[in-house]
């Protein structure tokens, strides 16, 4: 199971990841692997950014009943929203002008905590993909800090 950027067959780059094709690339692990850091002002006007990410099932069997859920929300100021894009499974998700234009048409997002309550993406068979946008949201005047934080996708193996 396993996290790709969008924006593009080989885009690495996570300001690039604005919807689109899926690349091959994979999300890394660290902090600045899908958003960047927050600046000074945007931290005191307060800043909403966007971007697109693909789940692929790569276990090796079916998945069913795949949710997305933010269970690790930041130690600081800011959140971290999740929503399926609406193209649905194996296909291009949306593509916005820029990390601020929300996705259109529009995403439900949700900050849903566990399985139980996260965003259902359905039966996905080995190789199959969804695409999936994250809200971060920064309030005005946000303190300045170091935040991590948590997004993941489980399944239940098909019978």
């Amino acid at each position: 199971m396993s996290w790709y950027y969008s924006g593009g067959a080989a885009n690495a780059d996570p300001d690039a990841s604005l919807g689109g094709a899926i690349s091959s690339v994979a999300v890394g692990e660290s902090l600045n692997d899908l958003f960047d850091d927050v600046g000074g002002a945007e931290s005191e006007a307060g800043d909403v950014e966007y971007r697109c990410v693909y789940y692929v099932n790569e276990t090796g069997g079916t998945l069913e009943n795949v949710h997305v859920y933010v269970p690790g929300q930041p130690s600081g100021d800011d959140s971290f929203k999740a929503g399926k894009d609406l193209a649905g499974k194996n296909a291009t998700a949306d593509t916005i002008a820029d990390e601020d234009t929300a996705p259109d048409p529009a995403v439900t997002f949700a900050t849903s905590a566990d399985y139980a309550a996260g965003i259902d993406l359905g039966t996905l068979a080995n190789g199959d993909y969804h695409g999936v946008w994250v809200e971060r949201t920064v309030p005005s005047s946000a303190t300045a800090g170091t935040s991590s934080w948590t997004i993941r996708a489980r399944g239940e193996t098909a019978s």
